[in-house]
């Protein structure tokens, strides 16, 4: 029973740790312009803001794109 109990828990921790919820967020500055901290509850929110101009003050488009590139269009 001693060896059962750890295992036990230690089960449940890796079952928890997959359950995690992945977030997706970005924060990016060029020029003395930056876009702000961003925050989003899936990957097609994220890809969706990273185009979006006017959430990003127009800033940093080459860094976005690349992120966009990376990310997105797999």
């Amino acid at each position: 029973m001693r060896l059962f109990l750890p295992l036990s828990i230690m089960s449940l921790g890796l079952l928890l740790s997959q359950c995690a919820k992945e977030t997706f967020k970005y924060q990016y500055a060029e020029n003395g312009c930056d876009t702000g901290e961003h925050d989003f509850a899936s990957l097609e929110e994220y890809c969706r803001g990273l185009r979006d101009e006017d959430l990003n003050r127009g800033c940093a488009p080459g860094l976005r794109q690349s992120a966009y590139q990376n990310r997105c269009s797999k």
